[in-house]
């Protein structure tokens, strides 16, 4: 009988062990019908604490990816001085991780498959500007642009960032959650149109409950969090 009781025993303390690794473990996301180039940083759905948190910035927007991704998002928010007098792009991007605290690494690859040199001059004199509104201009000029994957913001071609598709969620604020339906059209058909599955594009956009699960670039979550915070003032303006 002791032995018995000890097997049932011994099985009900692994039961429990089980359950409390499977909730400690990160849970593949539902919604990432996506090729294994894009990587999503999942996030799993606010209670009813979170699901009153207003919109007010990208950072706040439910994105729970890692300490380390939210802390580069919050550092491209921060304003920034710089002038590039023919400086290799090389430097240049060493001094802003360098000047802002974040990692930032260059995609090689994609850079010598397009013809794009490390060396390429920058030139560009911006003060009291955002990181990300600054490294958008930098880039953008050398056909380059930038997503924040595995724990590092990545420079790339601006080809390879398109591809690269992230999954966000965003509580939906209360005067919206009934309004699922009528946010994602008015999103889908005004925030980068084209991008769509429903025009025929390759991003997502879906409601789950008061949750919006959103499947684009890294650029696009930038465009649907502003979309968001000004639909929202607009509602509490009313």
């Amino acid at each position: 009988m002791k032995n018995a009781a000890s097997l049932i025993l011994t099985a009900f303390l692994l039961c429990l062990s089980g359950s409390a690794f499977a909730q400690d473990t990160p849970l593949s996301d539902p919604f990432a019908g996506r090729s294994a180039a894009g990587e999503s940083a999942n996030a799993r759905a606010p209670g009813n604490a979170r699901n009153k948190a207003t919109l007010k910035t990208t950072a706040g927007l439910a994105h729970e990816s890692s300490e380390a991704t939210r802390r580069i998002r919050a550092a491209l928010d921060d304003k920034t001085s710089q002038s590039f007098i023919q400086t290799p792009l090389v430097d240049a991007i060493q001094l802003l991780s360098t000047t802002h605290d974040i990692p930032i690494v260059v995609d090689t690859v994609a850079l010598e498959e397009s013809g794009i040199s490390l060396s390429t001059p920058i030139i560009l004199d911006l003060k009291n500007v955002s990181l990300r509104s600054f490294l958008r201009i930098m880039l953008r000029r050398a056909g380059l642009s930038y997503v924040i994957k595995n724990e590092v913001l990545q420079i790339t071609t601006a080809e390879e960032a398109d591809k690269y598709r992230v999954v966000e969620m965003y509580p939906f604020p209360e005067a919206l959650t009934e309004k699922s339906s009528e946010v994602i059209k008015a999103l889908t058909s005004s925030v980068e149109p084209n991008i769509w599955a429903v025009n025929g594009g390759d991003s997502s956009a879906t409601a789950v409950e008061n949750v919006l699960v959103v499947s684009a670039s890294e650029s696009t979550h930038e465009h649907v969090a502003d979309f968001l915070e000004k639909l929202q003032r607009a509602f509490e303006q009313r």
